[in-house]
């Protein structure tokens, strides 16, 4: 699921935004967010995706939460629903600053070795919501 979310944003990123670059480092390890949108090789926003078959919880880890609060305004949560129902099309919700906008959440144990930041209302943030092509 949370391939085929990663690559429904970033048709969303070209289409949207034709004039900036974007790059996918979903693959890269511990480092917080899964793409960064840029401008003349400047940083625009950091983006982190998580997708749902419906919708759910969201789980963001200690390193992904951290990383919300140092870059501020340039990180964004995009939440893609959706995902598995066939009779609706796959909706992204976009929420700026989680660090701040997110606030409400509970840290839960997640497994041995991390700790994530559960989010249960996180649809009151959504400060955009795009419906991709």
């Amino acid at each position: 699921i949370e391939i085929r979310a990663i690559d429904i944003v970033e048709k969303h990123l070209a289409y949207k935004y034709p004039h900036l670059g974007f790059e996918n480092l979903s693959g890269t390890r511990k480092i917080g967010y899964d793409i960064v949108l840029f401008d003349d090789y400047i940083p625009k926003r950091f983006i982190e995706v998580k997708g749902f078959g419906s919708t759910g919880t969201v789980r963001l880890s200690t390193f992904e939460w951290e990383m919300a609060k140092r870059l501020k305004n340039l990180y964004w949560l995009y939440i893609v629903t959706d995902l598995t129902n066939n009779l609706r099309q796959p909706c992204i919700r976009c929420i700026p600053n989680p660090a701040i906008t997110l606030r409400g959440g509970e840290w839960t144990g997640w497994s041995a070795n991390t700790i994530m930041f559960n989010v249960l209302n996180w649809s009151a943030a959504v400060k955009e919501t795009e419906v991709p092509l």
